[in-house]
């Protein structure tokens, strides 16, 4: 039977973006799928631009919401999908079988790699066949690459709104390592996602880490093991990164910048 894919898109103030990733979408072909857009009350003319696509959406609204997370599970309530993908504005899909790719298959996630657009370089990022916890600190399943099965969301549950970064992350952590959900690879690029954005702001960074300890903390049931490790590795390696001889290799360019407010949190037993 041929499933139903809802592709979800979040906007916030980025028309010009807004419309590459609406053409991407509405220009997909061979695949069954229904497209729902959710803006944060833009002011920019975002909500006249989605107007012109109205007659091919299945939902829309623009309204003023509490931040990205909250609108990807106003995007989950309203779509009717029997799997669902997040293409936020400005990403898009690199051609119009781009879906039809990924849906001949039926595992809980479905995943392919993608092109990061840099300012000045485009890059292609792949992920393994085989997940691991080893692998996903730094690197989890892309979202605008990944379909994820409507059934995923009731074991799991909806994106956690109070953190700012991770919320993507946390969610696909708890799906492939505590409800150990099915998943395949697909040896395709799938999209072209701008670098960016929130997460992909390097001066983030500190918050994003922050959230992804707390959340292992917080998570001890199924991450303990890892979470030790990590912490007895970042303990191990601390007085050396706060050494002179590492400051002076950051700031020659030897090494990449460090955010040393981490250690201290790890240092005085924080997270």
């Amino acid at each position: 039977m041929r499933v139903l894919i809802s592709v979800i898109t979040i906007n916030y103030n980025n028309r010009q973006g807004l419309d590459r990733t609406m053409k991407s979408v509405v220009a997909q072909e061979n695949v069954a799928f229904e497209y729902v857009v959710i803006d944060g009350g833009s002011t920019d003319g975002s909500a006249n631009l989605i107007e012109e696509y109205k007659s091919q959406l299945a939902y829309w609204i623009s309204e003023p919401d509490g931040g990205i997370y909250e609108a990807m599970n106003k995007g989950i309530n309203n779509a009717k999908g029997d799997y669902l993908i997040f293409l936020n504005s400005g990403d898009f899909f690199l051609n119009k079988h781009s879906l039809s790719k990924l849906s001949v298959y039926q595992e809980d996630l479905i995943y392919g790699d993608l092109l990061l657009k840099h300012k000045k370089t485009t890059t292609r990022t792949c992920f393994p066949t085989i997940l691991e916890k080893s692998q996903t600190w730094h690197k989890s399943l892309p979202h605008p690459s990944t379909l994820i099965k409507r059934e995923v969301f009731v074991k799991v549950g909806l994106y956690n709104v109070n953190d700012r970064i991770t919320s993507d992350w946390q969610f696909f952590m708890l799906a492939l390592f505590k409800y150990e959900v099915s998943y395949r690879k697909v040896d395709e690029v799938i999209t072209l996602y701008q670098t960016d954005g929130l997460s992909g702001s390097s001066s983030n960074e500190y918050i994003k880490n922050m959230e992804r300890l707390n959340f292992m903390k917080q998570n001890d049931d199924v991450f303990s093991s890892d979470y030790r490790k990590l912490m007895l590795l970042e303990r191990m390696v601390y007085p050396l990164l706060k050494s002179r001889l590492c400051k002076v290799l950051v700031k020659w360019g030897f090494m990449k910048s460090l955010d040393f407010r981490i250690l201290e949190h790890i240092e005085r037993g924080e997270v």
